[in-house]
């Protein structure tokens, strides 16, 4: 029934690919000729070229037989000389089935990509392929553009991989600063709900970089992100503490909030809330609230402090409360 259907929609609308597919796959459960299958999976992948899935049940009536898929990719090639599907799917064939033939499956993703530059698939697969050939620079602009030209949630796998390729990669240090940062506008941009890359951006800017502007507007990118969480919200402070001085007011409202989400709300707290109740001492210290630093220190030297399920002791905040102690009694 599924067959007549599809075959009365032909009739109608000759040039449907989404008509000649399913029709191919109705005639696959009925066990029509191979040759058959072949001609209509290859008309439906003519017909939709932006498509992938043609092409996986075409290849898919030859699971096991390396030569006839690409042949059968070739075809489409030959008859489509502009198909970025196929590409990719020779690519595929050729990385994954032996004999192994990587100059190859490069040679035609790189074919892929000149076609259309803007495909995120193509891009990444290109990534993937020259992931840890030693270039690491190429590597991060191909996983760069794959994110870019992607839509937003749909590299998240990719995106972990560029974050990871940032800080931990042996090199990373030598990567551009200009690519650095266009990788990590991407991920940002991209995952609008994901604090950790603009942190762990922010995190880059400043202690590796130096350059305290680009840490904020990663680090602001992180709050935005996620603005109920106390590790960014303190991060974020801590840039306008310790590094922009000229708004140095702007860090308590955060750190305010960071002991809100814990002492008012029920957060459980972690090392942001730890850590912003350490950097409350500093603020109130130069602010001269010699009686709220103590205050904070004492907050800060809690048992229940513990970071990984470790004490995590701050000696920091007791020398400002030491520091604050001896204002106090000069005073007096």
């Amino acid at each position: 029934a599924a067959d007549l259907q599809y075959t009365k929609a032909l009739e109608i609308a000759p040039e449907s690919g989404l008509a000649r597919l399913n029709q191919t796959v109705a005639r696959q459960w009925l066990r029509v000729p191979l040759a058959t299958l072949e001609k209509g999976y290859l008309e439906a992948v003519r017909l939709l070229p932006d498509q992938d899935r043609p092409i996986a049940l075409l290849l898919s009536l030859h699971p096991r037989d390396r030569a006839k898929r690409l042949e059968l990719l070739d075809q489409v090639v030959a008859a489509s000389p502009k198909a970025v599907w196929a590409r990719v799917w020779i690519a595929h064939v050729c990385r994954n089935e032996e004999p192994i033939d990587t100059k190859r499956a490069l040679a035609v993703l790189r074919e892929a990509e000149t076609i259309a530059p803007g495909n995120a698939d193509v891009h990444l697969h290109i990534a993937q392929m020259i992931e840890g050939s030693g270039d690491l620079a190429a590597t991060v602009l191909e996983y760069t553009l794959a994110v870019e030209n992607s839509a937003p949630g749909a590299m998240a796998a990719a995106s972990d991989t560029l974050d990871r390729l940032l800080h931990t990669a042996p090199g990373n240090d030598k990567i551009a600063l200009a690519d650095r940062e266009r990788a990590y506008d991407a991920v940002c941009a991209k995952n609008p709900a994901v604090g950790r890359y603009g942190n762990n951006a922010g995190f880059w800017f400043r202690d590796a970089g130096r350059d305290y502007e680009k840490s904020l507007k990663y680090y602001s990118a992180s709050v935005k992100a996620a603005p109920d969480d106390q590790d960014f919200l303190n991060d974020t402070a801590l840039i306008y503490l310790f590094h922009l001085a000229d708004r140095k007011e702007a860090c308590l409202p955060m750190f305010e909030k960071v002991l809100r989400l814990v002492e008012r709300d029920g957060q459980p707290p972690v090392r942001g809330y730890w850590d912003a109740l350490e950097n409350l001492c500093k603020y109130w210290f130069e602010r001269g609230e010699f009686k709220k630093t103590i205050e904070y220190a004492d907050k800060r030297k809690s048992p229940k402090a513990t970071l990984n399920g470790r004490p995590y002791p701050s000696f920091v905040a007791m020398q400002w409360k030491a520091r604050a102690e001896r204002e106090l009694a000069k005073a007096k």
